[in-house]
Formats: structure tokens, C-alpha cells, sequence
């Protein structure tokens, strides 16, 4: 029997979730000048990245939920400064993203969202196209992270997706 598009997307959201949830909790243990300290990274810090993260991650739901109208920040401004509101918005934005891709019918991952892009185009994607980019691009940031935390002498937690199933499902 198939898996369905929705429940894919479904575990796929749960899975980013546990994997913030893991990435928060290592980056809690830090000093505030080893989180915020800047290295050769994109974003600078674990502090620009998972602001990035965030920030990113609201777009996408902001542009899926209302399309050209959704409001396009600099991607990236730092939104929290401290560390307790970005996890806290973090665990929220994770829930809203779970509930969003849980009342998704089967129909709608093809259905077409135009957004006002970062670079001032409108482009379209459909649903799936987002939601598949949402999760590359979090792991790709993620993956950053995970290096900043092991260069500072932090052990980063695992986030293979099959120790998520076998911790979780």
C-alpha cells in the first residue's frame, strides 16, 4: 500500500520538531559567548543561524497560508535576541507547522502557492515543492549548527532519521 503524500510530510514535520527539540537542548548547555561567537559559517553563529531558521520557517507558512501577502523580512535579521524566546518560538512555530501539514488533504500538496520571493519576484511552487524545501533547507542550516556545536567543544546529538523512528515511532 502506498504512503500518502500527507502522511510523508506528516512525519517529516514530527521529525523536524524532535530534531530542534534535540539541537535546542545541546545549544542550552553553552556559554552565551560560545553561542553567539562567530564562525566561517554563513549565518555567522548557532545564535544568526537558528534565528535564520526561524524566521525562514515562518515565511514559508506565512506564503502558504496567504500567498502574496505574506510579508517578506531580511532573512537574516535576528528575531530573538534571547535564547529561552527563540526556543519557545521555535516549539511554536514546530507546532503550527505539524498542524498546518496535518490538515492538508492529498489534493493540495499540488496546488500552487505564488509568494513574493526574498529577490522581488512572484513565484510559484506548489505545496509539496515548499514543504520538501522547508525540510532540505533545515537540515542543511541544521547540519551547520551541529558543526558549530562540535567545534566548540559540544557533543551534538545524533539526528539520523532512523533514531528518530526508533526513538519515536
Amino acid at each position: 500500500m502506498p504512503i500518502r503524500i500527507q502522511k510523508h510530510f506528516c512525519v517529516l514535520m514530527r521529525y523536524n520538531a524532535w530534531c530542534n527539540q534535540r539541537i535546542y537542548s545541546a545549544v542550552e548547555s553553552l556559554s552565551d559567548d560560545i553561542y553567539r561567537a562567530e564562525h566561517k559559517q554563513f549565518l555567522g553563529s548557532i545564535h544568526g543561524t537558528l534565528n535564520h531558521l526561524l524566521l525562514t520557517d515562518r515565511l514559508w507558512l506565512d506564503r502558504m497560508q496567504r500567498g502574496l501577502f505574506a510579508t517578506v523580512p531580511k532573512l537574516d535579521d535576528v528575531v530573538y535576541q534571547v535564547f529561552a524566546e527563540l526556543r519557545a518560538e521555535r516549539n511554536l512555530l514546530d507546532d503550527s507547522l505539524i498542524s498546518f501539514v496535518n490538515g492538508l488533504e492529498e489534493e493540495a500538496f499540488n496546488s500552487f502557492i505564488q509568494y513574493r520571493s526574498s529577490k522581488g519576484g512572484t513565484p510559484k511552487l506548489t505545496v509539496l515543492e515548499i514543504l520538501t524545501s522547508m525540510n532540505i533547507h533545515q537540515n542543511h542550516h541544521r547540519g551547520q549548527v551541529h558543526h558549530m556545536l562540535n567545534v566548540s567543544g559540544c557533543v551534538a546529538p545524533s539526528l539520523d532519521f532512523p533514531t528518530y523512528l526508533d526513538e519515536v515511532i
